[in-house]
């Protein structure tokens, strides 16, 4: 039996010009143009800290521990290393990671081009249609301008070579296209878990391609569907350990059915209607205990749309295509398992978004050649009106992503009830612009949408403390302990306030609770060892604040905490020796340069005391204690003019005493 082969005719120059040349020249700038914007990004506070600013896997782990371990509840080890590299050149600078979603997006889309062309008849303009809808798309500035994206971006580049060379080996029928495809489909799932959809996509590309499925052909898909389960297996496990399957939801299985039908309607809505964006869709709010009546339309609507399609199935073979490689790509996020707590995200459309725009330029095609000739400038004029207004609309949400004040008030916008939205809006004004006051009502947002949430909680008790309001803190802290009697880091803020309000022997209490649950922390061992110097039991500090140094070697503050202990007892010569250790471990350090001025002052080392002073000044000028000291020593050496110059410099700071004794003497400062 002669074996079936798809047959193409070029169409790929025109007198000499180099068609393809043209297209992809013009696919690149037009990419480029559109996602420009986000090439001054910053980074956000959603993921992108922990994925690179604070990722220690990326910036020291070794090959091994890369390529091995679970990250952020996914396998993707080939994103990592990618962010790896980039590390080693830019550090936490963004303008790289944005550079290289970009540098991707640009070769997803040629590769859409190249795709196109194979399976169109090597149909330049048609292939150029497809790939300039798939690049401008809106739906996609997640997937490029969000740094954290990276790995929709890497696996869709070795999916689509893969889809690529899939498409070779059923052309040219040569075996080693098909061991091409699946060494490609491996890179792709190395990149991303999503990747185990590809085979789906090429089960439905050989059923448009070639007219159906042949029983010889099954020992091809079984390689792919091994790889697909590996894969997938792997990919629930890392989900699960990162915490991020809920098996217990307040849905029922039934709901979830008809919550699926409607997200797979959602993203085909957006691809036409690509307006009202956003980074996160929530779900929706039962109405008296139950979903709102136009979610139950969805599986209706979609049983009808089957049921058409399986009856007129020779008619809409494209259609069925793009709706095969759509609902193959999307369905593992239709949040039939419970993964995360968006309802649909535009990420997720990336991949899944190719069939339609194949279909799109070879439909348009056909439409233009059975048009007639007074109406085919029309034909030539609707891509480049959808082109153009999808451009503008792609180019105004990619300056959405700028940083993370401009997503999440856009995300708040849009969708008011999102805790998560307002928890990192939170975060952003008051971690990332020390502004409080407008962080606190986020916070508190959060709370009141999700109650009981943790890290919305335990910011609202920073706040507190931070105001010192210290009771409300604590109490802040309780209600967040209540919730997750394992939250990291709640006790020893309870032990800051009780500190902060003289109850030292009730904070060595919370701290110690804390080492317990943190005992990898330096700052827990510190402020243990800080309190139960000043509860009088110095050998217990001693020791808390030695495992504090230990900890975190190059850290000053457990030994000058010492010092001053040993000050306090009057012992300032072992007291000197602790600020000296201090000094050793970071000679920037101002409070040990100035504790060692005190300790040598009351040791009679005048000299030694004022350079010592001195040198506190230069790494903070602003320490008006220091010039007191300065004009006591100038004092006990008899040179009052010395000392009122010191103590006019410490006034100037805002020194109350200085300014007391300066007025007394009727001096000015």
């Amino acid at each position: 039996m002669k074996k079936q082969s798809i047959k193409v005719k070029d169409n790929t120059s025109v007198n000499g010009i180099n068609l393809n040349l043209i297209a992809i020249v013009g696919l690149i700038l037009l990419t480029f143009f559109c996602f420009k914007p986000g090439l001054k990004g910053e980074f956000t506070n959603w993921d992108d800290d922990r994925y690179v600013k604070n990722n220690t896997l990326i910036q020291n782990g070794s090959f091994s521990e890369i390529v091995t371990e679970y990250y952020m509840g996914n396998y993707h080890p080939l994103t990592l290393l990618s962010y790896h590299w980039e590390y080693k050149f830019a550090g936490d600078d963004p303008y790289l990671y944005h550079l290289t979603n970009l540098i991707l997006h640009i070769f997803n889309v040629l590769l859409i081009f190249y795709l196109t062309a194979l399976v169109s008849g090597n149909k330049t303009l048609v292939a150029f249609v497809s790939a300039a809808l798939f690049a401008i798309h809106p739906l996609h500035v997640e997937s490029v301008s969000w740094v954290s994206e990276r790995k929709d971006v890497l696996y869709a580049f070795f999916f689509f070579s893969a889809w690529i060379s899939w498409v070779k080996f059923r052309q040219k029928n040569h075996m080693h296209w098909a061991w091409i495809t699946l060494g490609l489909f491996v890179l792709s799932c190395l990149a991303k878990g999503m990747a185990v959809t590809f085979t789906g996509v090429i089960l439905f590309t050989d059923l448009w391609l070639r007219k159906g499925w042949k029983l010889q052909d099954l020992k091809w898909y079984l390689p792919f569907t091994a790889v697909s389960v590996f894969f997938g297996i792997i990919a629930i496990y890392a989900q699960k350990a990162a915490g991020f399957i809920y098996l217990e939801t307040q849905w029922t299985y039934l709901e979830k059915l008809i919550l699926a039908a409607y997200a797979w309607w959602f993203y085909l809505w957006k691809m036409i209607n690509p307006f009202h964006l956003s980074a996160f869709y929530p779900f929706p709010e039962k109405i008296s205990g139950a979903l709102p009546p136009v979610y139950f339309l969805a599986p209706i609507l979609l049983l009808g749309l089957v049921a058409v399609l399986l009856k007129f199935r020779n008619k809409f073979t494209g259609l069925i295509f793009a709706l095969g490689v759509y609902s193959a790509c999307i369905v593992i996020v239709l949040q039939i398992l419970s993964v995360g707590e968006a309802l649909a995200a535009d990420r997720y459309f990336y991949v899944a978004s190719a069939g339609f725009f194949i279909v799109a330029g070879i439909a348009w095609n056909q439409w233009l050649e059975n048009s007639s000739a007074s109406l085919k400038w029309m034909f030539y004029l609707i891509p480049f009106v959808i082109i153009s207004v999808l451009s503008w609309l792609t180019f105004q949400r990619t300056l959405v992503w700028k940083d993370s004040l401009t997503l999440w008030e856009d995300t708040i916008s849009k969708y008011e009830r999102i805790s998560l939205a307002h928890y990192n809006l939170g975060v952003t004004y008051g971690l990332e612009m020390n502004d409080y006051a407008r962080a606190e009502p986020h916070f508190l947002r959060a709370v009141e949408i999700r109650p009981g949430y943790p890290q919305a909680l335990y910011n609202l008790a920073i706040i507190y403390a931070n105001r010192g309001e210290y009771e409300r803190s604590t109490e802040t802290f309780k209600q967040l302990l209540s919730v997750n009697p394992e939250y990291p880091l709640a006790w020893s803020g309870i032990g800051y306030n009780l500190e902060k309000a003289g109850k030292f022997k009730e904070a060595v209490e919370a701290y110690t609770t804390e080492t317990k649950r943190s005992p990898e922390s330096y700052n827990v061992w510190l402020g243990l060892g800080v309190n139960q110097g000043k509860a009088g039991d110095l050998p217990s500090a001693l020791a808390s604040l030695k495992k504090a140094s230990e900890l975190d070697s190059s850290r000053p503050e457990p030994w000058v905490n010492m010092g001053v202990f040993h000050f306090n007892s009057g012992k300032y010569n072992e007291a000197l020796s602790y600020y000296e250790e201090a000094i050793r471990r970071n000679s920037s350090n101002p409070e040990a340069y100035f504790n060692q001025g005190s300790a040598l002052t009351n040791l009679g080392k005048l000299d030694e005391a004022e350079r010592a002073f001195r040198k506190a000044l230069e790494l903070n000028p602003r320490l008006s204690e220091v010039y007191i000291n300065l004009g006591n020593i100038a004092s006990m050496r008899g040179n009052s003019s010395a000392q009122v110059a010191a103590y006019q410099e410490a006034a100037k700071l805002g020194h109350g005493g200085a300014q007391n004794w300066l007025s007394s003497r009727n001096i000015k400062w």
